[in-house]
């Protein structure tokens, strides 16, 4: 067996750090957080509904407040359209959730209303919908949150053709602007729209 002991030679080059831009086009500055402020393609949040418990109620009216509120304040330009806040009783159960948001997505989402719940939809397809809608639910402290959420998410990805965001109750009381940020550019990411765009120097192609 022989060992060399000539250190084998990579040669490397650094390359220009790419450019971030917002959503005006402009060269974000290197100080600027972008993971926590940057939408660079905002989606507006027009036809959307939060589910919950009728304890969370003001908790979900103050959910809304806040994308509003911190999309203005750190200019995302994310457009938050007042939403429908659908209660239900304290003793709900999952399929008490389930079954109020067949009834909204019919009435509210499915181009044809209520009467689309009666037509029946090709396997594997999904009713089309004239716009992006979204739900948001807020998880209630009674539940499992594992179950509550696995049930309600593979719900909604099956009969409801739209975008779920969950958030648990406790997160919306411990009220920190971080987090709202975080559940607004998700949300945001999840409708289509870009967080931010790069462009890298000549030397990648």
């Amino acid at each position: 067996m022989q060992i060399n002991l000539d250190p084998d030679e990579i040669e490397g080059k650094v390359l220009t750090k790419p450019n971030v831009y917002n959503a005006y086009g402009e060269v974000v500055p290197a100080d600027v957080n972008i993971l926590r402020t940057i939408v660079t393609e905002p989606v507006a949040f027009k036809r959307w509904a939060i589910f919950c418990l009728e304890y969370d109620t003001e908790n979900a009216k103050y959910l809304q407040d806040k994308f509003y509120g911190l999309s203005e304040s750190k200019h995302l330009g994310i457009y938050v359209e007042y939403c429908d806040v659908i209660t239900l009783q304290k003793y709900a159960k999952i399929k008490d959730f389930q079954d109020a948001m067949d009834d909204y997505y019919y009435a509210n989402v499915a181009p044809a209303g209520a009467a689309a719940k009666k037509a029946p939809v090709a396997k594997g397809a999904k009713p089309p919908t004239e716009d992006k809608y979204f739900f948001c639910v807020i998880i209630p402290g009674n539940i499992p949150n594992d179950m509550f959420y696995k049930q309600l998410k593979s719900k909604i990805n099956k009969d409801n053709s739209v975008i779920s965001q969950f958030v648990q109750s406790k997160t919306i009381a411990r009220d920190k602007d971080a987090i709202f940020m975080n559940i607004l550019r998700q949300i945001n990411t999840k409708m289509g729209g870009d967080l931010w765009r790069m462009a890298h120097g000549p030397e990648i192609s």
